[in-house]
């Protein structure tokens, strides 16, 4: 259940609408996957922009006059970690297999956000500089802050052998071992971060879905049982006027 009200558009696609991704799929394919997964909502394809990411940590501000809106090729889409704006019937979409789409929903300066929360991201504290961001630039209080997790791989499907590699501290709290296999629960150590941030506990909601269900696009699982061909997921959020 989303903390966000009605006319904020938060939600990620399923494996049955197809790959939202440019990098896994002919461009004519994955325009049409995206235009009929915007119009479920009632939104244009030159309604959204994209961002491609690299596991970094730029932040875009965008408005409809950004030249990416609309894109139709991986090249036309915006580098960025997170997309933020303040602009009504404006989609941001983000695209995973795995990875927490993270969004933020501010109703007092109404401002939203869209992050890449990947395991890499989630320790260099993406989350912080959102919305470090997100205060100096558009007076944001972290305590007015709603945030939604989209679906992502859950602690029970994310697992290792031991001993496990180098560990980030950061993730040191959040490993549950037993005598052969370590489960890292990623999603547990973002909600620290984001209470550490002062998001307050009744304004945040997680999806409860794991992207290693098969309704859904896992990454991890197509490199661990060559289950799946490579494919990634679409979040949008849009605020409605």
């Amino acid at each position: 259940m989303s903390v966000f009200p009605e006319n904020v558009v938060c939600t990620t696609s399923k494996a049955s609408d197809g790959n939202m991704d440019f990098r896994f799929g002919a461009e004519d394919a994955v325009i049409a996957n995206r235009t009929t997964l915007l119009q479920k909502h009632g939104i244009l394809y030159e309604d959204h922009i994209a961002m491609q990411c690299n596991h970094g940590d730029i932040i875009n501000l965008v408005t409809s006059f950004n030249p990416e809106v609309g894109a139709r090729s991986q090249e036309e889409q915006i580098p960025s970690e997170v997309l933020v704006t303040q602009e009504k019937g404006l989609a941001l979409m983000l695209f995973t297999a795995d990875c927490q789409p993270t969004c933020f929903y501010d109703p007092v300066t109404e401002t939203i956000a869209l992050a890449h929360i990947s395991r890499k991201t989630l320790c260099d504290e993406l989350t912080k500089k959102t919305l470090i961001f997100l205060q100096e630039n558009l007076c944001v209080d972290p305590q007015n802050v709603r945030v939604h997790i989209g679906p992502s791989i859950s602690k029970k499907s994310y697992v290792f052998p031991l001993p496990l590699q180098e560990t980030h501290p950061l993730l040191y709290n959040f490993i549950e071992a037993d005598n052969t296999a370590a489960h890292i629960d990623l999603v547990g150590a973002h909600l620290e971060q984001l209470r550490t941030l002062g998001i307050q506990n009744e304004h945040i909601s997680v999806s409860e879905d794991s992207t290693a269900d098969e309704n859904y696009f896992s990454y991890y699982l197509m490199k661990k049982e060559g289950k799946q061909k490579e494919a990634r997921m679409a979040t949008i959020l849009m605020m409605r006027d």
